[in-house]
């Protein structure tokens, strides 16, 4: 049985706490939430337990040190391991090697040409261009001569053509945005209600980004790094490369959670590329891999600050692998009041290289063969036994200097250290005969890809968890392109002739750019033709046409002509792609009409064959990175291990995978060049070989490889039964490659590893019987043609051997060599995925009962706004939500619909305001069975009245909710007002006062900031209370002018208040009509006096009396005298009060009911509960924690 303990109470008290979950059934409502649980019915946290990201094979492994709260705002506080493995170049964070500290939030850019929002030629940036991408696109037709200028700036990197690609991650979101030039705006994908804003002026930036509840985040710390240019007069661009979080604000609670950091400047040692271009003398041979020094000028967090309490960040060691820098090595939280709540220390070593003896800790050399490791984590490391602890084992498989080149294909160590270059072997077919060039070893090595990863974790109890992990795989008919292949070229010389013909035939494996479809991109050139004369003159027939043409088909796959009535762009070569077959190529020119002879050009085609592979079977090869194989916990030291064993087969071949990759590594290509020595005007294609693949190995988010099906055991086998789960992948979505390698996919990373199905099969016997299963359904195209686009435009020069590019004084770009620049927009999409429908089914056997779910989005709001619920006996129930967004509202009329703009103006679009039920059998008419509505206040995102719908007897059939027309607000007259929320304070917008429809009202007093509920009173008025135990700044509508003073020992909480006759204690405005109570808690000999009443002394404890009076016929009540005093109540006779007390970040410190019987709750230095008390300060309950030492 697993060892569970008490974690820590946090509280979360505002209104926020208030807005509670508004329930998913229509009905009678309950008021708010609004005072706090009591400790003993908190959480309980468990160890142990990780969660496995089932579709990547990775499992969540996650530290949690604390989570700071402010109103809606949750900030967890922890570190996080990414369990797929270590590369060889990877660097170590703060926190050491595979580890991250999460806190806060970030939003990092990866640029794409030129950073968005940099001005260059003209003043003009992506962010503001002259001519958007799809503008200059068109001017391919419209302006020609603009179209070639733009387009030979943009592959030069004189403008920006395509935009930046942003990621974001904070609380528990995380995502990525584009700029969208056609609507001027940011749009995340897959595509939300996230408001994105950007803020530019001279050198500062920052974002707001604003989520669907209204919260808004302010990314203004940024980090930077310095670029180099060749454009004057600014050849040294700063370029911010990420922007770190600044505050998050709730405009409910009206609370904020501020973040600081402190600069620092640090150096890092990479490996840069390497490129081989062999076989051809005209370009260098050999491009050496060489490190790069980067100077970083980054962020370093120090403190999370909250109007409760902050959390600092001690970075107090020195790294020997990153020189300049430190590893964190302690967090504090404190409350406001001074008080230590929690701390946390990181103990730390070093990975090192088999024999490494090196001492040097300061050298750029030396720093390679190192690499931080986080070996444990001490909570409260002053307190016995060092505090409650956590250590960290790793696999003992060490990795060689971070600049070593026995990587394997996707950077994980494969014990290849012989290796001279990063890219692979290759063997191509030159004129007939096979050469083959020598490369690394670039192949998965599973014992050597488990280098260094966490292995064990040793809780405070005693108990662990062991993590085996084993190598990825992926079916080998998606194996790695083929090596070999062949050029293939030829061409027609018209010699005089003005018609030719000749056949020819494609045939090449899949090892070009559409991996989809076998082909290949076939170049075409035309040279020796007079276009000048064709195109001056323009004599009405005279033209040049070139065709290819699929002799099966007849479709014509290349048409160029120039001349005639469809000329065709005279820029080349040209570029075309086509698929594999049997064709004829035609070139057909018309009489000179000067010298009665026809042209003598020449027509080229040129190719590029990939020969089948041979060994492309259905079997099981490696893939980088790790996947989890077994995970073994014992929680608490002595109990039984709980086991979980992981395969990821298909069902239908169970010795086969499940994995599909992203792309196999390809690092070869075959640029077009012009050579000075080569036949007139003649291209060609030459071998290019790169230490980095030209496709993308891994997926946006860091996988390598994905998994269709995953079983998951109770234990190593199925004798305890397992579950599968089925996913989508890139058979369904796979990312589309653009028209050359340089070109970037379309990713659909966020179609993929969507649940399709759950199966949970039980064990009878020797039979394994399915229990039950789920099936869904998505629907990827809510927007459909609506969808974002965000377009942008890359491109290439063709070279030849001068090339150079120059730039003269006051005039445009001069090109020497360069003769062609290529560009195509590649675009990227955002739509919005959901779960569409879900079947339940639980079997009997053969037999099974059925439950489908039906949900429809609206493209407005992207939420569920019909979830249609059909039983198997045919009876179905239809859930109606209507959002925000779901209304139009231009120019509101009346308070209602006023109240519903302003949250849309805020983007708290993510409330209820108004939801139904309805019943229907058959095709019978829906019948409505419970509605609610939810009202918010005009100018404050704040609900005023909850409605419940009055049904008739007779009932309401097809109900079509609440309407705003021409801005005026419309409600079905069966609604009655069922909670009303009469009042709340300014300062934090809480609830001061709130009733049941004909109910008296409930009253909260409000202290700590705001922050606290301090008392609740039924049955009265807020104007008619007040309550004060003089713990913090507010009065509790009392007024006093004296300063409470700390008191070890007060009657609640920590303070008492010096009474005097220069400092008495008031409270006016009360109803002379009305029979109030006053209690208070007073120690001392001076007396007391109370506007004339006699109070009653009722019980003592501690030196302190409670002393209690009734007062009536006045409109004031004041206590004056020499005494100390705690606890001061007063409420209406016919009213009850319970008061409570606080420890900032800590919680609940005592509680007070109405008869004034308080329970006390006290915690050990760990924050944990560890006794309650009753008034008498007796213990009724106690908690003991033992963990081993």
């Amino acid at each position: 049985m697993k060892m569970k303990y008490i974690s820590k109470i946090v509280m979360i008290l505002s209104c926020v706490f208030c807005t509670r979950l508004q329930a998913q059934n229509p009905g009678v409502q309950e008021l708010y939430k609004v005072t706090q649980v009591p400790p003993d019915a908190a959480a309980l946290g468990k160890y142990g337990e990780y969660p496995v990201g089932y579709y990547t094979g990775v499992p969540s492994i996650n530290i949690p040190f604390y989570e700071l709260t402010a109103g809606r705002i949750k900030i967890p506080i922890g570190v996080s391991y990414h369990a797929g493995g270590i590369k060889v170049e990877e660097i170590a964070s703060s926190v050491g090697l595979g580890w991250a500290l999460n806190a806060g939030g970030v939003i990092t850019r990866t640029v794409m040409g030129l950073p968005d929002e940099v001005e260059y030629l003209n003043g003009e940036s992506f962010i503001n261009p002259t001519f958007t991408s799809r503008q200059l696109i068109n001017m391919a037709t419209t302006d020609p001569e603009e179209y070639y200028k733009r387009s030979k700036r943009i592959v030069a990197g004189r403008i920006d053509g395509e935009p930046d690609i942003y990621y974001f991650n904070f609380g528990n979101m995380s995502g990525k945005f584009m700029y969208n030039q056609q609507d001027h705006k940011f749009y995340s994908i897959p595509y939300s209600k996230i408001k994105i804003e950007f803020y530019a002026q001279a050198s500062n930036s920052s974002f707001t980004l604003t989520d669907e509840n209204g919260i808004e985040y302010l990314f203004e710390e940024k980090e930077y790094s310095l670029r180099e240019t060749d454009q004057t007069p600014n050849p040294v661009v700063t370029v911010t490369t990420s922007w770190y979080i600044k505050s998050i604000y709730d405009p409910v609670s009206k609370q904020t959670v501020y973040f600081s950091y402190s600069d620092l400047i640090t150096s890092q040692s990479t490996l840069s590329s390497e490129t081989y271009t062999p076989l051809f003398a005209s370009l260098p041979d050999y491009s050496p891999v060489s490190r790069q020094n980067a100077t970083l000028h980054l962020k370093r967090l120090n403190t999370i600050s909250t109007e409760s309490g902050t959390i600092l960040f001690d970075y107090g060691l020195s790294r020997c692998d990153l020189p300049g820098n430190d590893a964190l090595t302690g967090i504090l939280i404190r409350n406001n009041d001074g008080k230590n709540i929690k701390e946390f220390k990181l103990n730390y070593d070093y990975f090192v290289p088999a024999g490494y003896t090196g001492t040097d800790c300061g050298s750029v050399e030396e720093s390679g063969f190192k690499r931080l490791k986080l070996t444990g984590i001490d909570e409260n490391p002053g307190e016995a036994n060092g505090g409650l602890k956590h250590r960290f084992e790793y696999n003992g498989q060490t990795l060689p200097s971070r600049f070593s080149k026995a990587q394997d294909h996707w950077g994980f160590y494969n014990g290849a250290t012989g290796n001279q270059h990063l890219y692979p072997p290759y063997s191509i077919v030159v004129q007939g005969t096979p050469v083959y060039l020598p490369g690394g070893n670039r192949d998965v090595q599973p014992s050597y890809a488990k280098a260094c990863v966490l292995e064990k974790i040793t809780y405070p109890t005693g108990g662990y968890t062991l993590f085996d992990f084993e190598s990825n795989t992926a079916v080998s008919s998606q194996a790695p392109l083929p090596a070999l292949s062949e050029n293939n070229a030829f061409s027609l010389f018209s010699g005089g002739e003005n018609y030719l013909e000749k056949q020819f035939s494609v045939y090449s494996s899949v090892c070009s750019q559409n991996l989809n479809q076998p082909g290949v991109y076939l170049t075409m050139n035309v040279t020796g033709l007079d276009y000048g004369l064709i195109t001056a003159f323009g004599f009405p027939g005279i033209s040049a046409l070139v065709k290819v043409i699929n002799l099966d088909t007849e479709e014509e796959h290349i048409f160029f002509q120039i001349g005639g009535d469809k000329s065709s762009s005279t820029t080349m070569p040209k570029t075309f792609y086509l698929p594999n077959g049997d064709y004829k190529f035609i070139v057909d020119y018309t009489e000179n009409p000067f010298s009665e002879t026809y042209a003598e050009a020449r027509v080229s085609l040129s190719w590029i064959n990939c020969l089948p592979p041979t060994d492309m079977g259905n079997t099981n090869t490696y893939v980088g990175g790790l996947r989890l194989k077994k995970l073994t916990s014992v929680p608490v030291i002595g109990e039984t291990p709980v086991i979980k064993t992981y395969k990821y087969m298909q069902p239908a071949s169970p010795t086969l995978t499940s994995g599909q990759t992203h792309f196999y590594p390809r690092y070869f290509s075959f640029p077009l060049f012009s050579s000075a020595v080569s036949e007139e005007g003649r291209f060609s294609t030459y071998l290019k070989r790169t230490s980095n693949s030209n496709y993308p190995l891994v997926s946006e988010h860091g996988k390598s490889v994905g998994y269709s099906y995953v079983q998951e055991y109770n234990g190593l086998d199925d004798s305890n039964g397992y579950t599968q789960y089925n996913f989508t992948n890139y058979s369904e979505y796979d990312d589309e490659l653009g028209e050359r390698h340089s070109y970037l996919p379309v990713s659909k990373q966020w179609l993929r590893g969507l649940e399709l199905g759950k199966k949970v099969y039980v064990k009878s016997g020797t039979q394994t019987q399915l229990l039950s299963e789920t099936i869904n359904e998505y629907n990827t195209q809510l927007l459909g043609v609506n969808r974002k686009v965000f377009e942008g435009i890359r491109g290439e020069f063709i070279h030849t051997v001068t090339d150079q590019i120059i730039e003269l004084p006051g005039e445009d770009m001069v090109f020497l060599g360069a003769v062609y620049a290529g560009i195509a927009v590649h675009p990227t999409y955002a739509d919005f995925v959901y779960l569409s429908k879900s079947k339940e089914r639980i079997y009997n056997g053969a037999n099974y009962v059925e439950t489908i779910k039906d949900f429809t989005y609206n493209a407005r709001n992207l939420q569920a706004s019909t979830v249609t619920t059909t039983a198997s006996d045919g009876r179905k129930t239809i859930l109606q939500t209507r959002y925000p967004l779901d209304y139009t509202v231009n120019t509101p009329l009346n308070l209602k619909a006023q109240g519903i703009k302003h949250l849309q103006d805020i983007n708290f679009i993510s409330p209820v305001i108004e939801r139904f039920a309805e019943q229907q059998q058959g095709s019978s008419a829906k019948k409505l069975i419970g509605a609610n509505y939810y009202s918010y206040l005009p100018d404050r995102p704040l609900v005023d009245s909850v409605f419940t719908m009055n049904l008739p007897l007779a009932g309401i059939s097809d109900y079509t909710g609440i309407s705003i027309g021409n801005g005026s607000f419309t409600r079905n007259a069966g609604y009655e007002a069922d909670v009303i929320v009469d009042q709340y304070s300014l300062y934090r917008n809480n609830i001061l006062q709130q009733k049941k429809s004909n109910a008296a009202a409930t009253a909260y007093i409000w202290d700590h900031e705001d922050l606290y509920p301090i008392a609740q009173v039924t049955n009265a008025s807020f104007n008619d209370i007040a309550f004060t135990s003089f713990e913090s700044t507010g009065t509790g509508n009392w007024n006093y002018s004296g300063i409470p003073i700390a008191d070890a020992y007060a009657v609640t909480g920590y303070k008492s208040y010096g009474l005097t006759s220069g400092t008495p204690v008031s409270k006016t405005g009360l109803n002379t009509g009305k029979v109030y109570v006053l209690s208070y808690w007073a120690k001392g000999t001076g007396g007391e006096n109370i506007s004339g009443h006699l109070a009653t002394a009722v019980r003592t404890y501690k030196g302190w009396t409670n002393y209690v009076v009734e007062i009536t016929g006045t409109n004031t009540v004041t206590l004056t005298g020499a005494l100390q005093l705690d606890e001061v109540r007063l409420y209406p006779k016919d009213s009850q009060m319970s008061s409570y007390t606080y420890e900032l970040l800590l919680g609940l410190t005592s509680a007070t009911d109405a008869k004034g019987m308080t329970t006390y709750y006290e915690y050990d230095n760990f924050q944990r509960l560890k006794y309650i008390k009753d008034q008498d300060g007796n213990i009724v309950k106690s908690y003991d924690y033992h963990y081993k030492p």
